[in-house]
């Protein structure tokens, strides 16, 4: 059965802060990653999109951060 989750992006954003500081992580990398979620939050709200999915993080990289290569 594929069963939907209905985590939001918000608790999703608290869930990954909340991993960071456990970790360690600096004061200044959390505030990175809490900015980029932001930003897709943001990103979200202008295009009336409620719930977050693989397909908007697609849609946001592609026209927000835009083409990129990491190897």
């Amino acid at each position: 059965m594929n069963k939907q989750n209905n985590v939001t992006i918000q608790t999703l954003r608290d869930q990954l802060i909340s991993e960071l500081k456990k970790r360690n992580y600096t004061r200044g990398t959390i505030q990175l990653y809490t900015e980029h979620v932001n930003q897709i939050l943001r990103y979200m709200a202008a295009n009336n999109v409620k719930v977050y999915t693989g397909q908007i993080a697609d849609e946001f990289y592609r026209e927000v951060v835009g083409p990129r290569n990491y190897s």
